[in-house]
């Protein structure tokens, strides 16, 4: 799963705000959908003070364990 950019971001909040959703409960169940507009806000402001995620993608030539246990994998960083 990719990190979401701050255009995702932007336009989950746009979709939100044109197609508002409400609070409901069912049964001893609440939804708050409010919190939703809340979690977007606060990670689109994460995203404006550092906008580079800070995520390290690894790729692995092949699993290479000798009879020792030593694990000689080539880790190749991308």
């Amino acid at each position: 799963m990719a990190a979401p950019t701050l255009a995702d971001v932007e336009t989950a909040i746009a979709a939100l705000v044109t197609n508002q959703q409400i609070d409901y409960k069912v049964g001893d169940k609440t939804f708050k959908n409010s919190q939703k507009l809340d979690q977007l806000i606060k990670v689109r402001d994460m995203l404006m003070k550092d906008p580079v995620p800070d995520i390290d993608f690894m790729a692995f030539d092949a699993l290479d364990i000798d009879v020792f246990g030593t694990d000689e994998t080539q880790y190749i960083p991308q």
